[in-house]
């Protein structure tokens, strides 16, 4: 971004993905002349090393001065505490953006995460994540502002779930292009503080071997790192890591099966006490069932349930 004394002079913003360079820490983009309407060249870097990359899309924003910059996001939010339904709306574009509507902090009150998403050739977007909770008044105030997990090359967005207790949520992503990668990220509030409870790895092995990896952890957003079982052995795997249960005995009285979006049908739909159910997919909270022939799905929650080997 070329300054002048008045402020930016002259600015790009771009989409970038690197492929052989999990950081990329310097990026240099090139036009043909001062005033292109897009950036044409890039050079992308790690520590000196060179990335290979590619642009997505790019565009020029044109003399912008220290009086007329648009506002950030963070600005705004320091500016503007609380915000109605339709004001987010209008923030976040819906495509580029995809809402999740459900209690994080276990007030009974719906809250909002919005998230970049992929686009509909599966192109991440962005790794925004923006959490808004819920007040009584319905409008939403800003709890955390930070990213989505999917700044890695091959990562995308693939789902965000509530706790079963609703206080945090998990957000899942999936890798491309290999053994069914998934990383599962369990976000909980305590104390009116963000930490990460959990970090579950997920696949198949080369050899065609499932695993299930968690790894625990009770840490600031800002502090938090993973990939501890990215070291693992095969062996280390298959001792450390075996998968879920795809089987489930009900020992709650009932088990109610909640809708697509987690919330209750009417009338209600439940297992009882002794019953088999088997599993589509599941999570450490949740497991995903389909009832009435197959012609329904809905989440089932794990804490009344019992895994059957």
């Amino acid at each position: 971004m070329p300054f002048d004394g008045k402020g930016i002079k002259h600015s790009y913003t771009a989409e970038i993905q690197s492929f052989d360079c999990a950081n990329f820490d310097t990026v240099i983009l090139g036009t043909a002349t001062l005033n292109a309407n897009a950036a044409q060249s890039i050079s992308v870097s790690q520590k000196g090393k060179p990335c290979k990359a590619e642009i997505y899309e790019s565009k020029s924003i044109e003399n912008i001065t220290a009086a007329t910059k648009p506002e950030t996001n963070a600005s705004k939010y320091k500016q503007h505490q609380q915000f109605t339904s339709n004001e987010l709306a209008k923030t976040y574009n819906r495509a580029l953006y995809q809402f999740y509507d459900f209690d994080v902090n276990a007030d009974g009150i719906k809250d909002k995460i919005i998230t970049h998403k992929n686009d509909k050739n599966n192109v991440q977007q962005g790794d925004d994540l923006f959490i808004y909770l819920g007040t009584s008044d319905s409008k939403y105030k800003l709890s955390l502002e930070t990213n989505n997990f999917t700044d890695e090359a091959g990562w995308f967005l693939s789902d965000i779930t509530p706790r079963s207790d609703y206080s945090g949520f998990i957000l899942t992503t999936y890798f491309a292009d290999r053994g069914h990668s998934e990383q599962s990220f369990y976000f909980g509030l305590q104390d009116d503080k963000w930490l990460m409870t959990k970090y579950v790895s997920a696949g198949t092995l080369i050899t065609g071997v499932p695993y299930y990896c968690i790894e625990n952890h009770s840490s600031d957003i800002s502090d938090f790192s993973y990939g501890e079982s990215s070291g693992y052995s095969e062996a280390e795997f298959e001792k450390k890591c075996p998968p879920l249960a795809n089987s489930y005995k009900v020992t709650a009285n009932k088990a109610e099966i909640l809708d697509q979006d987690f919330n209750p049908q009417t009338p209600s739909n439940y297992y009882v006490k002794g019953d088999v159910i088997e599993a589509v997919a599941k999570n450490e909270d949740w497991i995903k069932v389909s009832y009435k022939q197959d012609s329904k799905y809905g989440w089932v929650d794990k804490r009344g349930l019992k895994a059957l080997r």
